[in-house]
């Protein structure tokens, strides 16, 4: 797994790419983590580079969902391949997180 970072204007994006399984949980969660306790408040998780996710990074996913929600922030999800789609619409999560085609219709849903 990698994840990279870019900012627009005020939303944080990390790009992830790679195998989101159990050697990553524990970093995926504290990158995601370290931005929340910085203040982000806006964040997109660009995940069209991934090609796995398991379920304790769905955890994860969540668990900044929650925090931002309950914050008054935002986090959208946005270029999930086929895979990784199905994933979140097996699990449910496709029904209570925000999810767009593109970067750029994530970040735009933010204003």
């Amino acid at each position: 797994m990698q994840i990279s970072e870019s900012r627009q204007g005020n939303v944080m994006i990390l790009e992830i790419s790679g195998r989101l399984d159990t050697e990553a949980t524990k970093p995926f969660e504290i990158s995601v983590l370290q931005h929340l306790d910085e203040g982000e408040e806006m964040l997109v998780l660009d995940m069209g580079g991934v090609d796995y996710i398991n379920s304790s990074c769905l955890r994860v996913v969540l668990m900044a969902a929650k925090r931002l929600h309950s914050a008054h922030g935002r986090l959208a999800l946005c270029a999930l391949g086929d895979t990784i789609r199905e994933v979140f619409d097996v699990s449910g999560f496709s029904r209570i997180l925000e999810i767009h085609p593109s970067r750029s219709r994530a970040v735009a849903s933010m204003h």
